[in-house]
Order: C-alpha cells, then sequence, then structure tokens
C-alpha cells in the first residue's frame, strides 16, 4: 500500500497567511513543508495551515493517509486508534466514528464526523472532515469517551506539474476538550 512517508521536496506551493496573526512553526518540521499555526481566539484551541510537496506520492497515497477510512490500514501507523468504522451515508457525505486512545490521566476521544472526498478532473482531490453538528442523533454517546464537538480538516491535492509527487495545502483544527494551561497548549502544538 502507498504511504506518504518520502521524503519531501524543498519546492513550496506560493502559500503566504497572514503574517499578523499565523506563525510559521519552525521546530520539528519536516524540510519541504510550511507549517503555521494560529490560537483561536478567545479559546485554548490551536488551528494549523500546512503546504508542501512530497515527491514520489501520488495524489490517493496522500489522501489515505490524511482522511483514511479502513481501521486497519489506520492503526498500523497510528496506534493510538482504537476505533475508525464508517456508521452511514448521507449523500455524498460518508459518516465515520473514530475513538483516540489519550494518555492517562486524560478520557480517550470520540469523534463523529461528516466526510466528504471531491475528485478533480485532472487528478487532484479535495477531502473535507467535520464534525457532526448533532453526533447524539446519529451515535449514542458513551461516557467513557469525551465527544469531540470541535474538529475540522480541509484538505487539497493535486498532481505535481512534472508528475513525480503530490502538492498540498491542509487547514487542520481540533478542540480537544481537555482545559490545558496555555502554556502547555502551545508546547503540544509546537512538539506534536
Amino acid at each position: 500500500m502507498e504511504r506518504c512517508h518520502g521524503l519531501f521536496d524543498e519546492q513550496l506551493p506560493d502559500v503566504h497567511p497572514d503574517g499578523h496573526t499565523w506563525t510559521e512553526l519552525k521546530r520539528g518540521i519536516p524540510e519541504g513543508m510550511r507549517v503555521w499555526g494560529k490560537l483561536v481566539e478567545g479559546t485554548d484551541v490551536f488551528s494549523f495551515r500546512v503546504a508542501g510537496q512530497l515527491r514520489g506520492v501520488s495524489v490517493e497515497g496522500l489522501i489515505k493517509t490524511m482522511e483514511p477510512s479502513d481501521y486497519a490500514e489506520r492503526h498500523e501507523w497510528d496506534p493510538t486508534c482504537l476505533r475508525l468504522d464508517k456508521i452511514a451515508s448521507q449523500g455524498d457525505n460518508d459518516i465515520f466514528v473514530w475513538l483516540v486512545d489519550f494518555p492517562w490521566p486524560l478520557f480517550d476521544r470520540e469523534y463523529v464526523m461528516r466526510r466528504r472526498l471531491d475528485r478533480h478532473p485532472h487528478g487532484g482531490a479535495t477531502s473535507i472532515s467535520r464534525i457532526v453538528a448533532n453526533s447524539t442523533g446519529v451515535l449514542g454517546h458513551d461516557a467513557n469517551y469525551v465527544r469531540i464537538s470541535d474538529f475540522v480538516q480541509l484538505a487539497t491535492a493535486r498532481p505535481m506539474d512534472d508528475g513525480n509527487g503530490s502538492a498540498f495545502h491542509l487547514f487542520y483544527r481540533n478542540d480537544l476538550n481537555a482545559p490545558m494551561p496555555l502554556w502547555l497548549v502551545k508546547w503540544f502544538s509546537q512538539t506534536a
């Protein structure tokens, strides 16, 4: 199975988030990628934007990694994945439940999300994952898990012009519903 664990190309798409609110993260970022972070005003939630190019990785391989839908495949590279199942379809959207193992003393997290994948005519793709607003209407809540209420991942990928990889952009926001001191949230955001 193809995955995007290849080397990163040094050339980047031309993406420049507003320098006044977005901070480019420098520490721990793989070569060939750029990552910006921003604290959502009035919260302890960070949003991230990522841009880069992956040599030798197809759009399909990139989408399978960013938007996996198979538990066994995801669990191979993400041991925190306790469950990942499609539980319904609504038009062009699939509804998934995803359980994530959190370290003690935190409760594990449960995501009930709507996901859509749109294919572009020239080989690219856009994927959108968002929390289902009224998730208890879709899946009963288990008190052993913290149900996440704010998660968004928007990703777009296209084949590189030379045909040897994919260029991508990603927006990601995840409120882990875990009240933590701001210094700890910043530490996680810079080391994750």
